[in-house]
């Protein structure tokens, strides 16, 4: 049985139990695995990213542990020195943590990355079943003693998605008639481009598209998602994960990797921006399906 993850394809998925271990027992178990891990932190609520490092360092007395807010500050902190986990959230105040799971293990700075999120939306799952993560695991769901209860089997080359976050790919990505499968790469990149509300000018800057077939696209976009007018569209953008809009400004998850993936497409095949062709996938890359249930180890 595949992972949800296209390239690694451990098929080692731990249970989560109905009731985690006596937080005592995960004390002694963690410990004893935990060695000298150097561990780094990435979460956006910085109070939250605090205290999960502060329990780390309890339980894990001979780790390296340090914490950090943003895609900034964790890039500085790995080119400084290098982690055997990485413990990362998605949405960043400066952008998404797709950027940091590209390249290998020298350029990137990590060895194991387990994405900790309550974020199930469908752009988001269709990316994150296409990096070299070790799984997610749900805040939401799930208690930290079990938290520290999974991270050891992580470290050991298992993977680990939370039930819930399963689920969510089975009534999401694992269905034919997505959002994401019903678009193709243009149409996906101009979906991004004009969820926040941007005209067809703006967006044409952002794409490097004329304006004239901004609005091509918008016109199939419209008609494909059943919208009939712009405030449905953003709408369904920012439901779907396409646009997460916060204080800090508009965040378009995946959507630069997608647009340097679109260039290079179009650079070798010399032709313009198609509209209508065969849907792509997600992120660009090879998708596998979502294992149905999980192994028990």
């Amino acid at each position: 049985m595949s992972s949800p993850n296209s390239k690694l394809q451990t098929p080692n998925l731990i249970c989560s139990p109905q009731s985690p271990r006596p937080a005592a027992a995960v004390v002694v178990d963690v410990e004893r695995a935990s060695a000298a891990w150097q561990v780094l932190v990435l979460k956006a609520d910085r109070v939250y990213g605090a205290a999960l490092r502060h329990s780390l360092e309890r339980v894990w007395l001979s780790a390296g542990v340090r914490a950090v807010g943003s895609l900034a500050e964790a890039r500085a902190a790995l080119a400084e020195r290098p982690v055997d986990l990485l413990l990362a959230g998605f949405g960043l105040p400066d952008g998404d943590v797709l950027p940091l799971l590209d390249g290998t293990v020298a350029e990137r700075g990590w060895r194991r990355v387990l994405i900790v999120t309550g974020r199930k939306e469908e752009r988001v799952l269709a990316l994150l079943r296409a990096v070299p993560i070790a799984g997610v695991f749900d805040p939401e769901q799930e208690d930290l003693a079990w938290l520290l209860a999974v991270l050891p089997e992580v470290m050991a080359g298992r993977t680990y998605w939370s039930p819930s976050v399963l689920a969510r790919f089975q009534r999401t990505t694992g269905g034919r008639d997505t959002l994401c499968r019903r678009l193709t790469r243009v149409e996906l990149l101009v979906f991004s481009a004009v969820g926040d509300g941007s005209d067809n000018a703006v967006a044409g800057l952002r794409l490097g598209m004329k304006p004239s077939s901004v609005k091509s696209v918008r016109g199939v976009l419209h008609e494909k998602l059943g919208v009939q007018h712009k405030g449905e569209l953003i709408r369904l953008a920012v439901e779907s994960g396409v646009v997460r809009i916060t204080a800090g400004g508009v965040h378009r998850p995946g959507f630069e990797n997608l647009l340097a993936g679109h260039r290079e497409k179009r650079r070798g095949s010399g032709g313009p921006f198609p509209v209508g062709t065969a849907g792509a996938r997600p992120g660009g890359g090879a998708e596998s399906s979502p294992p149905t249930t999980l192994i028990c180890g």
